[in-house]
């Protein structure tokens, strides 16, 4: 959702978006679920809030914000294919009055100035290009005191080393990471004060472990039937190299949080 209008063009094909499932659960293109999203809003009070979610996915998180929390929420993707899915996942968790899905165009937010009590994200601003103009945009559609959360995948400083060059080739996605202390910097130069942002103690690192023998092992069967021996090798690999540079702490995964003044 870079500045510049530019035409998009879809990543998350349904054999990606069925695998992620298989490992991140139903309604998740991120790692952590559920635990995932109550860590990232751990500390603020979300009953009545509207929230605006950047790069909703399938819906999941928003599904757990409303259900959960009470919250409203305004959710925003690039990819239609992925906005279709997370209606109908709002749509069979009862939540079409607090879950709004929009399929929006990179560009400037769509919304006016002060709408919006929160604005997070987990994982698309990873796969932003120009993140000033990005928190720039937060920034305006956020109400005085309103807070940007965010769980994003970095990296290390220096430049990338062979293996996340090898795992980010397996991925076929675009990514644009930043170190945490660069993508901090630019938060306070959106217009943001109390910037945080720390890494997970090794918490996805444990985890992707945990996934990768899930794909040797329980779930080996049901990716083979479903995408053939070809894909299900190339999952395979794909895991292991995100395993390695986790381990390596190459990627770096982060939480961050800011506030805008009153």
């Amino acid at each position: 959702m870079d500045h510049q209008q530019q035409e998009h063009i879809n990543e998350y094909d349904d054999a990606t978006v069925m695998m992620l499932q298989l490992i991140w659960g139903e309604g998740f293109m991120a790692p952590g679920g559920p635990e995932l999203v109550r860590r990232v809003f751990d500390g603020v009070d979300l009953a009545g809030k509207r929230i605006l979610d950047i790069g909703c996915g399938l819906g999941g998180a928003d599904i757990v914000l409303a259900r959960d929390y009470g919250a409203t929420i305004v959710a925003i993707d690039l990819e239609q294919p992925l906005i279709d899915r997370a209606r109908i996942n709002v749509e069979r968790a009862g939540l079409r009055d607090l879950v709004h899905c929009e399929q929006v165009q990179p560009g400037p937010l769509a919304y006016d100035q002060s709408t919006f009590d929160i604005v997070f994200s987990i994982g698309a601003f990873t796969q932003t290009p120009n993140k000033n103009q990005m928190f720039s945009e937060v920034f305006r559609v956020l109400q005085p005191n309103g807070y940007i959360l965010s769980y994003d995948w970095t990296k290390s400083p220096g430049p990338l080393s062979e293996d996340m060059k090898t795992w980010i080739k397996l991925e076929e996605l675009t990514y644009e990471m930043e170190t945490i202390e660069s993508q901090c910097r630019e938060l306070r130069q959106g217009g943001f004060q109390h910037v945080d942002g720390k890494g997970d103690d090794g918490w996805y690192a444990a985890a992707a472990q945990d996934e990768l023998e899930l794909i040797r092992g329980p779930l080996k069967s049901t990716i083979l039937e479903a995408f053939g021996p070809e894909q299900a090798d190339h999952f395979l690999a794909n895991w292991v190299a995100l395993v390695r540079v986790l381990e390596a702490r190459d990627l770096v995964p982060a939480f961050f949080r800011g506030q805008k003044p009153a």
